[in-house]
C-alpha cells in the first residue's frame, strides 16, 4: 500500500499520485537494504571530468584545427584537475592533438614566408 504525503489516505501500489489532492504517494514498505557484499557506489565525477569523459576524439581534433591554443590551455588544465582516468586520458589526447596542429601551422607559416621571400 502507498500513503498520500498530504492527506494520509492509503492507495494500491500501482497508484503514483493521490487522486484527491494530487500529492505524491509514499510506499509503506521500508527501502531495500543494500547488499554489503557489493562495492559502494562511485561518486559523481566533477563537471570538468564529465566534459572530458563525454567528448569524442573527433571533437578534440576539430577543436584543435579551429582553436589550437585555447584547447591546449584547457586540456593542460584538464590534465591537472581531472581525477577520472578516462578524463585525464582524453585531456592528454586533446593536448597532443593541439600541439601537433600548432606545429603544423607554424611549419606552414614558415614555408609560406620563405616562398614569399623568394618571390621578391
Amino acid at each position: 500500500m502507498k500513503k498520500c504525503t498530504y492527506c494520509g489516505k492509503n492507495y494500491p501500489e500501482q497508484t503514483q499520485v493521490c487522486p484527491t489532492d494530487g500529492y505524491p504517494l509514499e510506499s509503506d514498505q521500508p527501502p531495500p537494504i543494500p547488499d554489503p557484499s557489493l562495492p559502494p557506489p562511485l561518486p559523481e565525477p566533477s563537471w570538468f571530468d564529465a566534459q572530458f569523459m563525454r567528448t569524442p576524439h573527433w571533437a578534440f581534433v576539430l577543436a584543435a584545427m579551429c582553436i589550437a591554443l585555447p584547447l591546449l590551455i584547457i586540456s593542460l588544465l584538464g590534465m591537472a584537475v581531472c581525477k577520472e582516468p578516462k578524463a585525464r586520458q582524453n585531456a592528454r589526447f586533446a593536448a597532443g592533438v593541439s600541439v601537433v596542429v600548432m606545429i603544423f601551422l607554424l611549419f606552414f607559416q614558415w614555408c609560406f614566408r620563405r616562398a614569399m621571400a623568394e618571390m621578391r
